[in-house]
């Protein structure tokens, strides 16, 4: 006999679509899953409602001067706008989960749903959301009290790093659980090197806001070195005018890309880069956050050079799985030099790329982390019902 489908209604402002980091999490557990029979709420609902367009009201303020005082009044409402968008009724012979993220209004009214029905609520702690909403500084403590009352509220917490666990604290039911990447890609870059080639290509795609400042200088300094090439793709760099249009005109700077020539792109490199910010201020997003880029990197068979604080997310795993490949100071002259001995050793990069792909195999496997996933479902699940 089949294992029994399981309803899984997700209530979030982060919902599970093909598009960036934490969405994709979302659906490539959810989507398509022969073991979930899935819901989801928490887009604009199509239906006028009074409550809907006082939301739609609010959300006019971003277009003016007012635009971060729209978020406060999300943040004071707590979802309350989507609560009659939601089913009113759940049947009670199919077991039922309600799953929502940490991030925006919407995880407020999961939370408010599921004690109406008497349902486990599942919170994916995916960032650390109160470091993030876009509100004046004084609003801040209040977004986190809520975010750790969600915590608390929880029963079952999905963390994506040690540090997200260790910053929200003891748990009756906290799990680490990674990102998961396209379990289909494993070892699809991977290209054996028996020679130096002339021309070293290392590659970063991501944001260019937080992180555009580091991979700028990285550039800047790889200049020094012809025989390295850095390039990187991401939009809206706040660089400079003539920089952006020199680097651009030497194939550095790369702009959009559709997903297959993307994907050709990243074949093409010899090694990726992962950075993580050093601004103090945002040293616990370092901690509590995990670059979903580093595993679809990971995947691909190539070298990682990890570059960051040494208390960022990232660079734990690195020394933690015994990956030497990283660089722990600002300075970008230091990460120069390990590209460049990274470079001049085949046997070097044989070694990052052995590393590097038995760890996806063994600890970050897709294949695994969905069953885990299932897993910690089907558990809760079965406790409710007892209940």
């Amino acid at each position: 006999m089949s294992a029994e489908k399981i309803r899984i209604i997700v209530i979030s402002s982060v919902r599970p679509e093909p598009t960036s980091a934490g969405p994709i999490v979302l659906h490539r557990h959810l989507v398509s899953q022969p073991w979930i029979d899935l819901e989801i709420y928490g887009a604009e609902p199509g239906r006028r409602t009074f409550r809907s367009l006082i939301r739609r009201g609010i959300g006019q303020l971003k277009k003016i001067a007012l635009g971060r005082w729209s978020e406060v009044l999300w943040s004071l409402w707590k979802g309350r706008w989507l609560d009659e968008h939601l089913p009113r009724e759940v049947d009670p012979s199919q077991t039922t989960v309600v799953l929502t993220v940490a991030h925006g209004d919407a995880c407020h009214t999961a939370q408010r749903f599921a004690r109406r029905h008497h349902l486990p609520v599942v919170v994916w702690f995916q960032d650390w959301w109160p470091d993030l909403a876009d509100v004046p500084r004084c609003f801040r403590p209040l977004l986190e009290r809520h975010f750790r009352e969600l915590y608390q509220g929880a029963d079952l917490a999905l963390c994506i790093c040690e540090g997200m666990k260790e910053e929200l604290g003891p748990h009756r039911n906290a799990v680490v659980l990674p990102p998961v990447s396209d379990d289909g890609q494993i070892g699809a870059g991977k290209e054996e090197k028996n020679i130096i080639s002339s021309e070293f290509k290392v590659i970063y795609s991501g944001t260019l806001g937080e992180y555009g400042p580091m991979m700028e200088s990285l550039i800047r300094e790889s200049l020094n070195h012809p025989e390295l090439l850095i390039q990187a793709r991401g939009a809206n760099p706040e660089w400079d005018r003539e920089f952006i249009e020199a680097m651009t005109q030497e194939g550095r700077l790369l702009p959009f890309a559709p997903r297959d020539e993307f994907n050709d792109w990243l074949r093409t490199a010899d090694a990726f880069i992962v950075p993580m910010v050093f601004d103090p201020k945002m040293r616990r997003r370092m901690r509590t956050s995990f670059p979903s880029k580093l595993i679809e990197f990971a995947q691909l068979g190539k070298p990682l050079i990890v570059w960051g604080p040494d208390d960022c997310s990232a660079i734990r795993w690195a020394h933690v799985n015994g990956y030497h490949l990283t660089v722990t100071s600002e300075d970008p002259e230091k990460v120069i030099q390990e590209i460049k001995m990274l470079a001049e050793s085949c046997d070097a990069q044989r070694i990052a790329v052995t590393k590097t792909l038995q760890e996806i195999r063994e600890n970050l496997n897709p294949r695994i982390i969905k069953e885990d996933f299932e897993n910690l479902i089907r558990n809760l699940g079965s406790r409710s019902r007892k209940d």
